[in-house]
């Protein structure tokens, strides 16, 4: 069975996406705030792999898609908090052991990292340095609060985030010279951050008082 979520029309998986082959999860991982990360290809088909990274001083926008049945992990720097945007896949799409429905996204910020299963699955990873999205939020709210709520949770992107995402991949690419010349990591202007990042303090102020929290698996435990 085909899974998609309607949240991002204007992009689809190859060469149209801006979408760069990688042959490794340390290639993708590289100039990113990961710790360390893996992914192992199920069945008989030839591991293939495509990917886009663009990164600012406080934000990091990925995006990749894996044909094959796989299973991964990824640990996160711990000063970031991870939203991670299933768009489409084929059969089940797993999350931290939490099966994903059409226009669910998933919210972590755990030392142990996440572990991610699927086939033909193709996602969007958000990281927001933490720090800075909470000043962005307190800034928001008008008032001084010493933390925020960003325990496991489950969420629904708001159509207002992912155009702003949507836009600052279309950016990017479209900065691109050619095709031939794509870069491994795009770079997010300063000025341009700043406003994204006020899109997420919004997001996140809505999105913390309704979301559905839920007990991930652990890494090492998998």
């Amino acid at each position: 069975m085909d899974h998609k979520a309607e949240v991002l029309p204007t992009l689809c998986a190859g060469e149209a996406s801006g979408l760069r082959k990688i042959s490794t999860m340390r290639q993708q991982n590289r100039g990113l705030p990961v710790s360390e990360g893996g992914i192992v290809f199920l069945g008989t088909k030839p591991p293939a792999m495509h990917a886009f990274k663009l990164a600012g001083r406080n934000t990091v926008i990925t995006r990749m898609h894996v044909p094959q049945a796989y299973s991964a992990y990824s640990v996160p720097d711990p000063d970031w908090i991870t939203l991670h945007i299933p768009i489409s896949w084929d059969g089940t799409y797993v999350f931290d052991g939490r099966e994903a429905r059409a226009g669910e996204a998933f919210l972590t910020n755990s030392p142990n990292g996440y572990t991610t299963t699927g086939e033909n699955r193709d996602a969007l990873t958000l990281g927001p340095r933490r720090d800075a999205l909470e000043a962005a939020m307190r800034s928001l709210l008008g008032r001084c609060a010493d933390s925020f709520d960003f325990r496991a949770s489950v969420l629904r992107p708001s159509p207002v985030l992912m155009r702003a995402i949507a836009a600052q991949i279309n950016a990017a690419i479209e900065a691109e010279a050619s095709q031939e010349a794509r870069q491994e990591l795009h770079f997010m202007h300063e000025v341009v951050e700043r406003d994204f990042l006020d899109v997420l303090a919004l997001e996140f102020r809505t999105a913390l008082r309704s979301n559905s929290k839920y007990n991930g698996l652990r890494r090492r435990a998998v």
